[in-house]
């Protein structure tokens, strides 16, 4: 009895690593869907930061994030997200963010955002979903620095920033961790997330976005 028993553990054991062996191993995700799952985020960030704002405010970004639809579609493309979806995404965000009820467009593009973190969650490299909440947070933070400023940053602003940011900063680290970023990259994005005390914090989050905006870009 004692005989079958091993004869079973081993045959398991076997098994199991037959099961390993034979397991598929995906590439490493390449880098350009990483600086397209970040350049997305910073576009919903950067849409929902001026989103609340009255419509005569809602422009370009300030920090010169992508966020046309050309850049949606190019960016969903590298994502490997179907043309029909990515249609439906890119109507959401630029629609929600053309709406005059900013309670209406705040839930139109947050349903697009949805549909993307649902689809890079499914994807072979789920890590992409954690890439495009960082960048979000960071479009949301970069963003509201000039939406709360309108470039001249005072002190009364300071305290404002911090609690519109809260969230982001509070998420942040997590989701950076579970990226897989290279580590330059990584460590650009850890100086966004610091403690915000005085006006020149405020200059540093938007020096900050914008070298990381150009790194992201240059990811291939």
């Amino acid at each position: 009895m004692r005989h079958s028993w091993l004869v079973v553990v081993a045959l398991c054991c076997a098994v199991g690593v037959a099961a390993c062996t034979n397991k598929k191993t995906l590439p490493p995700v390449a880098p350009a869907a990483q600086g397209a799952a970040l350049q997305l985020g910073f576009a919903a960030g950067s849409f929902v930061a001026q989103g609340a704002q009255p419509m005569e405010l809602r422009k370009e970004s300030a920090v010169g994030f992508a966020r046309t639809e050309a850049d949606l579609f190019t960016f969903m493309g590298r994502l490997q997200i179907p043309e029909a979806d990515a249609a439906g995404v890119a109507s959401g965000m630029l629609d929600g963010f053309a709406d005059p009820n900013p309670t209406r467009g705040s839930q139109l593009i947050s349903d697009a955002m949805n549909d993307v973190m649902v689809r890079l969650e499914a994807s072979s490299y789920p890590e992409l979903l954690w890439a495009f909440k960082v960048g979000f947070s960071l479009g949301h933070m970069g963003e509201t620095v000039n939406v709360l400023t309108r470039g001249t940053p005072q002190l009364e602003h300071v305290q404002a920033y911090a609690t519109l940011t809260a969230r982001d900063r509070e998420t942040l680290q997590e989701d950076l961790d579970r990226t897989g970023l290279p580590a330059e990259l990584y460590d650009a994005i850890q100086t966004v997330n610091l403690e915000i005390r005085s006006v020149s914090d405020l200059f540093a989050i938007t020096r900050a976005c914008l070298k990381i905006k150009v790194m992201a870009a240059q990811m291939r």
